[in-house]
């Protein structure tokens, strides 16, 4: 049996980074997440993406065709097997898509990607 620990932690977003305005037509396209795992060795060494939240929004974002993600949801565990001088992050990131246009149909373009 070996021992290992388990930490869950809440994710603090901050505001949008493309603000919603009444000339602003928000269509949903539709459920998209999208996950990053990396691993810390002798907690210090990090092997995973430099970045793992912006790629897991981009990812998702270039999975559903969207524009912007809303309700989005993070999560983020972290591992530490006892015997191993390791941690192992998994974050997964789930939430709608949305296509953003004018309210005459012209797309609008975002600054986010």
């Amino acid at each position: 049996m070996s021992a290992q620990g388990c930490i869950n932690l809440p994710v603090t977003l901050s505001d949008s980074t493309y603000p919603i305005t009444d000339d602003i037509k928000v269509t949903e396209v539709g459920a998209t997440s999208s996950s990053s795992v990396g691993v810390v060795v002798f907690y210090i060494l990090p092997l995973m993406e430099p970045k793992p939240m912006k790629a897991m929004k981009e990812r998702a974002l270039a999975k559903s065709g969207g524009d912007a993600i809303i309700d989005l949801t993070v999560s983020q565990t972290f591992i530490t097997p006892f015997i191993f001088p390791v941690i192992i992050t998994w974050s997964q990131l789930e939430g709608k898509a949305v296509k953003l246009s004018t309210l005459s149909g012209d797309p609008v373009v975002t600054s986010s990607r």
